[in-house]
Parts: structure tokens; sequence; C-alpha cells
């Protein structure tokens, strides 16, 4: 096609035609840019409400149940404290398995009533979308998934001379939810009446959890003490981070602890493993976490 038509025009005319052209393609362009950022700025403004969203509901969901979860972990937390130093008068043990003690019942009633708090608050999380939760809440989400870890993961004993095979020393995890869940009505754990009632007419329900407990103590094969003692850790580090004042561990307490572990001639080698644990579900770099591993650590060495 010649342009000769074009190049005879008057200088005015072609310069009106370009400056014509120009800002048409200036107007085509523009407007596509401009539906283009509107595109993109919808769909960031759609992204941010649902993560806001989502991390509204989880918030929602976790301070629902936080307190009852603190408030099971603090009277688990007493327990085990208590077993440390009287473990040694034996009213965890009994002759009699079908006649238990309170202490014993108790003792039941507060592992079992903690689980059932955590796998309770595990569960409502389970519909939302966890991996846009906060920092702090994703930490507290890590913590419920380590909790069980801490009582059904084999890997606490690697290193040591245990059959992975049978739940000796661990819960596999589908026994222990059963358990936690062996006594329970209408989705709510029972009061400790409710509790010590039903589990005397049948205590069959929760025969791992009683044999875990009764006459646990450091100076035996068995490697139980080790797994009760890096759960007891994790409650310390977690009520640290979310609980009240009144509940916190500091670092002699962690001290102390570590020491109660290591009792048991495998506890070294255990505590190693819990830091393991720790790291695969990367709570490592968590502030309360470093100092729980720097204190246990330096009770040890």
């Amino acid at each position: 096609m010649s342009w000769d038509w074009f190049t005879s025009l008057d200088t005015k005319v072609t310069s009106a035609i370009i400056a014509g052209g120009v800002s048409f393609s200036v107007a085509i362009i523009g407007e596509r840019w401009k539906r283009y950022n509107e595109k993109r700025l919808h769909i960031e403004k759609l992204t941010d409400e649902h993560q806001y969203e989502e991390q509204r509901k989880i918030k929602e969901s976790i301070s629902k149940n936080k307190v009852q979860l603190l408030n099971a972990a603090e009277s688990l937390n007493h327990r085990i404290w208590n077993l440390s130093i009287n473990w040694e008068k034996e009213w965890h043990s009994s002759d009699n398995p079908n006649s238990p003690s309170y202490y014993q019942i108790s003792f039941y009633y507060r592992l079992l009533n903690f689980f059932w708090w955590v796998f309770k608050v595990d569960k409502e999380l389970v519909y939302l979308d966890t991996t846009l939760a906060n920092a702090s809440d994703l930490d507290f989400i890590k913590f419920l998934r380590l909790f069980p870890d801490a009582m059904c993961q084999v890997t606490l004993f690697d290193g040591v001379n245990y059959n992975t095979q049978h739940d000796t020393d661990h819960f596999f995890r589908h026994d222990l939810e059963k358990m936690v869940s062996a006594y329970c009505q209408d989705d709510d754990f029972p009061e400790f009446q409710e509790f010590e009632s039903k589990f005397k007419e049948d205590g069959g329900k929760i025969t791992g959890m009683v044999k875990f407990i009764d006459d646990i103590k450091p100076n035996e094969k068995r490697l139980r003490w080790t797994r009760l003692y890096s759960l007891q850790l994790l409650i310390m580090t977690f009520s640290n981070i979310y609980g009240y004042e009144f509940q916190y561990s500091d670092a002699t307490k962690y001290k102390e602890i570590a020491k109660v572990l290591c009792k048991h001639k495998d506890g070294k080698a255990v505590l190693s493993n819990l830091y393991t644990l720790i790291s695969n579900m990367k709570l490592s770099n968590n502030e309360h976490i470093r100092i729980m591993s720097t204190a246990t650590k330096a009770a040890v060495t």
C-alpha cells in the first residue's frame, strides 16, 4: 500500500492525524491498563478479605477454648510436678488395679481432660484455612499437634532400646483419642465425680492409660517416665506463651524438670529427641521454646 497520499497531505493535517492516532492508541492502552489494575486490585482485595476473615475465625476458635485448655494444662502440670516429688510414696501404684486410689483416678482424669481439649480445639480448626493464621496463632496450632506427638511418636525413643511394634510406653493415636472420649457424653468431657463413677463401673475403657500411670518411676527399664516429663516441658512452655502470669515457669523450673526426666538412664537421649520433635514441628525459633531448650540443656550437661 502506497503512503504517497499521506505524505502529500499538508503537514498540519498529518500532524493532526498522527496526534489523533497516538491519542486513540493511548486511550485504548490506558483503558486496558485501567481494567487490568482494577481486576488486580479486586483480586487483592478479595484475597485480603479472605485472609482477614480466616484469621478472625481462627482467633475466635482459639480464644473460645484457650482458657479451658490452659486450666486443664495447669491441673495436669501440677500433678506431674507432684509425682516427681512423691513417686516413691507409690500413691499412683496399686496391688489391685481394679481398686485404684483417688490419686490414680484423678491422674487419669487430668491427662484425659487435657487431651480432650487439645483434640477439641484442633478438630474445630480443621475447617479453617490455618495456613493463613498469624505467627502466634500458628504456633498455638503447632502445639496442638505436638502434644499428641509427645505421647504417641516412637521417634521420641530413637537410639534407645525400645520395641516400636508394641505400645508399651507410647500410645497409638487412635487409641489415645478413643480413651479420651471413652466417658464423654454430648460432646462434653465429664466433671471429675461423673468420670470417677463411670470409671469405677467400667475402667476397661482406658486400660492403656491405667497401665501407663500405674507404678511409673524413673529407675525402671520402661521409658514412660521420660515420655511423661517430655510432655510436661511442652505444657510448661505452652503455658508460658499463652497462659496467665501465675501459670508461668521460669528457667529454674525447666532445669528441675530436665533433671527429673534425666533420673531415668535414657533421659538425655529422649530429651535430645524431644528437641528434634520440636524442630520438625517448626517451633524451634519460638522465643519460649529457645528459653526452655537453653535451660534444659544447661541442666543436664
